[in-house]
């Protein structure tokens, strides 16, 4: 039994490592070059909106750039997926920035994941982000909601902040589900967990990766964070505003592993997963997943949120 633990304990931390590669390798900041092999220019304007990203704007979903300053008509090329870095959004104020309570727009969290049942398909059961082109980060209670629920499928649903949104949905199947081994339920320690999606998402400016944090002096008392994630009310509509790490005396806030922010009567409720990002140089950095332990969404969330430290 031991034995068997130990095993647990390094595929986690095995599966963990190739999350890790694989993000450093999306993490490097690169120069885009178009398909035809043309430098795309960055930021460009087309019709009186500022692009620093490729974007999908009028192209039915296929990234593009301009090609040259200032953009005029046919100077311009189709983008790789090797043209987006972790992070880095269409708007970086409105991702990891900002203090606007607000229904989030397609472009304000491109790495929020939605996992739901195939065969309900309005109905959100928790919230993750995007880690690389094949794996979710997502949180083990998160997860457990699932539970009860009979024979069911999980998908994983990214591109669209509305789940209803067929258009610009890109979904996936989970091909490997790794909880992390010491998960306790009842203090909400260690409560993370990784999918594998069976196939790689398309990388767009509504489909990107969150940095990783790997600083963990930035997590500190007054520190604050742009969260996205689902509420009670509205399950289907993604929402995000700014939350402020604070220390207390409540026992979940004292946990190895935990801290906690000030609660967000605009929130109300979220949903188990939801990501805390901060603008760390340049970029949106994910430093805490919600964790609402023995229930699907954080009974506490008058009083304080807790969240899983990712650093």
């Amino acid at each position: 039994k031991p034995l068997k633990n130990e095993c647990e304990k390094m595929k986690f931390l095995l599966e963990l490592t190739s999350v890790f590669i694989s993000f450093i390798c999306i993490a490097w900041s690169k120069k885009c070059k178009t398909l035809d092999g043309y430098n795309c220019v960055f930021p460009f304007k087309f019709k009186d909106r500022t692009y620093s990203i490729c974007t999908t704007i009028e192209s039915n979903l296929s990234p593009w750039c301009a090609t040259y300053t200032p953009y005029s008509r046919g100077w311009w090329g189709y983008c790789p997926p090797s043209c987006y870095t972790c992070g880095l959004s269409a708007s970086i104020s409105s991702s990891c920035n900002d203090d606007l309570a607000r229904i989030a727009s397609n472009t304000d969290f491109p790495w929020h994941v939605l996992i739901r049942r195939k065969e309900t398909f309005d109905f959100t059961f928790c919230s993750g982000i995007i880690a690389s082109e094949k794996w979710v980060m997502t949180t083990v209670s998160g997860l457990n909601t699932f539970k009860g629920q009979g024979k069911t499928t999980k998908l994983i649903q990214v591109g669209s902040s509305k789940m209803t949104e067929k258009y610009y949905i890109q979904t996936r199947k989970v091909e490997k589900t790794v909880l992390h081994e010491k998960f306790d339920p009842k203090t909400g320690v260690n409560d993370i967990a990784l999918l594998k999606v069976v196939e790689k998402f398309k990388l767009t400016d509504l489909v990107i990766p969150l940095c990783m944090n790997i600083d963990g002096s930035i997590i500190q008392e007054g520190a604050y964070g742009t969260v996205s994630g689902i509420s009670m009310t509205d399950r289907i509509v993604l929402q995000g505003d700014r939350l402020t790490i604070k220390k207390t005396n409540y026992v979940a806030c004292n946990q190895p592993g935990v801290f906690c922010t000030l609660p967000n009567h605009g929130l109300k409720a979220v949903a188990s997963g939801a990501s805390l990002a901060m603008c760390v140089n340049g970029k949106c950095t994910l430093v805490g997943l919600l964790s609402t332990r023995l229930s699907s969404y954080s009974p506490e969330y008058n009083t304080f949120y807790s969240f899983t430290n990712i650093a």
